[in-house]
């Protein structure tokens, strides 16, 4: 599993997305770590292969997805 779920000091959710190829994280720079679909978002916007926004995965960054062995670019998670 690629997605953790951490609670913060108010008791909020917090997201942390890891790569299943490389074990990369999501660099996330602001709130969006707070709602898995905006964290969703900023990883497709970053090129990030999600399966679907699955929260078990597969996920992939950029350079792993790209490096699958089909080589096709990562798709939307949603339209």
């Amino acid at each position: 599993m690629s997605r953790r779920v951490y609670h913060d000091e108010d008791g909020q959710p917090y997201y942390e997305l890891i790569c299943d190829g490389c074990r990369c994280r999501l660099a996330c720079t602001d709130d969006s770590c707070y709602d898995w679909d905006l964290l969703r978002a900023v990883a497709e916007s970053d090129g990030w292969d999600l399966a679907a926004a699955r929260p078990t995965g597969p996920h992939r960054c950029r350079a792993c997805a790209l490096a699958r062995s089909d080589a096709e670019p990562p798709q939307p998670a949603y339209a």
